[in-house]
């Protein structure tokens, strides 16, 4: 796996190095005098500017916002999270708190919000706040709807995620539950970042996911979704046109540099910046995609295997006309999103890590019953992400490929055992000493996750129903 391991990692780097966020927000304010425009609006200044955040990156951001913004920065206050890169200074009229330990909301992040919404509240309307958001703000701009409390919020979200709950089912009951998500006070944080323009109010979406998982009956929910539902009868801030969203950076920004340095010796294809679902069931999607691909199997794909795809994020249209590899030219396929992991054992890991692993033990098993004896399959696989921790763990994320699950058993790890006890840092922690870790580092970003998936040409192989 050497050279497909080391290239992989090259545009792990490359990922993050494009959604670095004082460059983004350097490209994004442009200051004229007294006048400062943003994505083609532009805004009078007049010592007038105030700056709030709350996200893995915002520490970078305000650094670049208030170099931007110099001299009309009045006052801001930031909620970032505890440890991380050595960061640069903040600016000197803003405060920094930091809280949300192993990603989790909690008295010091509660303590950042509530300093947040007490600048936002004392505004005039001659004032401008700059609210910049990354990911990671969710737990780090708590404010728990009464009667909830924060602990019985953060319990509830846990249960929500060991249960298997997606991401998007996750942000639809932080943001019914909260008091600043979702436009509460005109501020935002990831998921949603913006007033939700969907059919389903946020209340009865987050009373529908809260009912699903058997948690709507927990103390203090009803009352908090009836309260939100009262709220939600009300114009959000944004109907005046005095709030504008502007996105700087994103994950496709991060695959779209990923590709563009993967076509140089692959032919690199994107096939989708919003994969969802469980983290086993997508991996054994794209091992079985990858084994076609790898054997020479042109489309179309099984019809099966394409509605996996589809309900998992990956449009038909991305893989309906995928070719196999050629000889010398390995095929790249770069997916990003976030997908879930239903916690049943008790060991430590990630869905990256998760993925990555379940993603080994199947292509093994799909490539061994396609035709026995012959070499592994040519595959690699990288997830990571991009804010350099997967899960409680250190870990960004890990890289396999076609040898692994059998070298694995020969080093006497036996693969199905770690993804049962959901021990996938500890599988690859012990694996060739740890060499297919991916370990980066907080990286001062947060982009969710990305992957990258390196298919080579084997050649044509029996007939089957992959």
């Amino acid at each position: 796996m050497a050279p497909a391991g080391a290239r992989l990692r090259q545009l792990a780097a490359v990922a993050v190095d494009a959604v670095s966020p004082d460059q983004l927000v350097q490209r994004t304010l442009r200051r004229t005098g007294d006048r400062l425009t943003v994505a083609g609006r532009q805004y009078e200044l007049n010592h007038n500017v105030y700056l709030v955040g709350a996200g893995k990156a915002v520490l970078a951001m305000a650094r670049a916002a208030e170099e931007a913004l110099r001299p009309h920065l009045v006052r801001g206050v930031l909620s970032v999270p505890v440890g991380g890169p050595p960061p640069p200074p903040p600016p000197a009229l803003v405060e920094v708190h930091r809280g949300a330990v192993d990603n989790l909301p909690d008295a010091a992040a509660e303590r950042a919000a509530g300093r947040i919404a007490e600048l936002a509240a004392g505004l005039r309307e001659s004032d401008l706040l700059l609210v910049l958001v990354s990911g990671g703000g969710s737990a780090l701009l708590p404010a728990p709807r009464p009667p909830l409390t924060l602990a019985a919020k953060a319990r509830l979200t846990r249960e929500l995620a060991a249960r298997g709950a997606s991401i998007q089912e996750l942000n639809a009951v932080r943001r019914a539950l909260s008091l600043l998500k979702g436009g509460g006070r005109g501020l935002i944080a990831s998921g949603p970042t913006v007033a939700g323009s969907g059919a389903e109010p946020a209340p009865a979406a987050a009373a529908a996911v809260l009912g699903r998982h058997r948690l709507l009956d927990e103390p203090g929910v009803r009352q908090a979704l009836a309260a939100a539902a009262a709220d939600w009868e009300r114009p959000p801030a944004a109907a005046d046109g005095r709030v504008h969203n502007v996105l700087v950076g994103s994950n496709r920004l991060a695959l779209e540099a990923m590709r563009a340095a993967a076509a140089a010796d692959h032919r690199a294809e994107l096939l989708s910046a919003e994969v969802r679902g469980d983290c086993g069931a997508v991996a054994g999607l794209l091992a079985r995609l990858a084994a076609r691909l790898a054997s020479g199997r042109p489309a179309p794909l099984p019809a099966d295997l394409a509605a996996g795809l589809a309900a998992a994020g990956i449009p038909p249209e991305a893989v309906s006309a995928l070719r196999p590899p050629q000889p010398g030219r390995p095929l790249c396929l770069l997916l990003g999103g976030e997908t879930t992991v239903t916690v049943m054992g008790a060991g430590r890991g990630g869905r990256n890590q998760q993925l990555a692993l379940a993603f080994a033990v199947e292509l093994e098993r799909l490539w061994t019953a396609l035709a026995p004896g012959r070499p592994p399959a040519p595959v690699a696989l990288l997830c990571f992400g991009t804010d350099g921790a997967d899960g409680p763990t250190d870990a960004a994320g890990a890289v396999v490929d076609g040898a692994t699950a059998a070298a694995a058993r020969a080093q006497q790890l036996e693969p199905q055992h770690y993804l049962a006890d959901n021990d996938s840092y500890g599988f690859f922690a012990r694996f060739d000493g740890g060499s297919h870790h991916v370990l980066t580092g907080p990286t001062g970003t947060n982009v969710m996750d990305v992957m990258a998936l390196v298919v080579e040409a084997e050649g044509p192989g029996p007939a089957s129903s992959l």
